[in-house]
């Protein structure tokens, strides 16, 4: 079993030094930008940027792997929010031994197919204002600037970059609750290299134990919840074990919408039929619905989602008709493209039954 998205901070990250004066923390004011030649777009800079642009920055290399490989989902993300005041720029410069003659190459043969910006920094401050301020060890990393020229969030690519976005377009964002955020991923940062000495060895029940503490720390992390869960059910092996486990997450975090739908989430998006649990997954997004108050766009689509793959598809309609009428605008369109889909299987349905009678 490979590691999954963990393996993106412990084997896909390209290591840097770790700062030990990190404190660019969220809702910071973010320091302002100093590449001096850009390779792709329009020079962009913070004061310029202020109270109308939204900023991601995308710190990579042309020798880094995961970082070429994450150029599709930004290029989804820019033309998704062009209109929306969102600019994002991938950051590189002299680091481990790149010149700019082998980014400039990169370009000439891979640019056309990069909708974003693309930014040269000779001097490096971008890496350490930014990387070294927040102690990231590693890229690919992410960092997203509101129009206040605030830090809104940083990390490895991940769904919470998307989520953010998102809120940010929207006017959603609370920045306390995004500080919370970034101070757990700290923490949980400074306990996973435990698990990976334990995973290597073959010691499951304690790759396990340090993957449950990092989940009492923050319960919605989807990256350690599938790999606890894999863990469980590949490598363990035990059935009642896993289901005992799924139970308990879902006891313990009974009244917290995002941490059972994240669990739901996690169990929906499960690509081998072998791993799924349906009856678990039903029962984490009805409790995450009932836990969201019953009327959030998104705890809707996640329970229509898990109504349909249990075969109830006049619900699972009718959940995401509603989950639809009350999705913002950045929402609508993956709402609406799920409810075309839906409808197009029911229209299926309908018609075999018609031909049957």
């Amino acid at each position: 079993m490979r590691l999954l998205s963990i393996a993106a901070v412990f084997v896909s990250g390209v290591f840097a030094a770790q700062s030990a004066h990190a404190d660019l923390r969220v809702g910071d004011l973010a320091p302002e930008f100093t590449m001096n030649e850009w390779l792709k777009g329009a020079p962009e800079t913070l004061a310029a940027g202020k109270g109308k642009t939204i900023y991601v920055l995308d710190f990579w290399a042309t020798w880094c792997m995961p970082c070429i490989q994450g150029i599709p989902h930004l290029n989804e993300l820019q033309e998704r929010y062009r209109d929306k005041g969102v600019v994002i720029v991938g950051v590189t410069g002299p680091v481990r031994g790149q010149q700019l003659s082998q980014v400039k190459q990169f370009m000439a043969q891979r640019g056309s197919a990069i909708s974003f910006s693309i930014a040269w920094d000779q001097s490096n401050k971008m890496w350490s204002n930014y990387l070294d301020g927040v102690g990231a060890n590693g890229i690919p990393y992410m960092m997203i600037i509101d129009k206040n020229s605030r830090i809104a969030w940083h990390g490895y690519p991940s769904p919470n970059m998307d989520r953010v976005l998102d809120e940010l377009v929207a006017g959603t964002f609370d920045v306390a609750k995004e500080a919370k955020r970034a101070e757990n991923e700290t923490k949980i940062d400074k306990l996973l290299p435990k698990y990976r000495p334990l995973a290597s060895s073959g010691n499951w029940e304690g790759a396990i134990g340090v993957l449950d503490e990092a989940l009492v720390i923050d319960p919605t992390r989807a990256d350690i919840l599938t790999e606890a869960y894999l863990l469980h059910r590949r490598k363990v092996g035990d059935e009642t074990k896993l289901r005992n486990w799924v139970t308990k997450f879902l006891e313990t975090h009974g009244k917290d919408a995002d941490a059972l739908l994240a669990m739901a989430t996690m169990l929906q998006s499960l690509e081998a039929y072998a791993d799924r649990l349906p009856d678990m997954m039903l029962r984490a997004a009805q409790e995450g619905y009932k836990a969201s108050g019953g009327n959030q766009a998104a705890a809707m689509r996640v329970l229509a989602i898990a109504t349909y793959r249990v075969g109830n598809l006049d619900e699972a309609i009718r959940l995401q008709i509603k989950a639809h009428e009350l999705a913002n605008d950045s929402q609508k369109p993956g709402f609406e493209n799920l409810l075309n889909y839906l409808n197009k299987c029911k229209s299926l349905r309908d018609k075999k039954v018609a031909q049957s009678q």
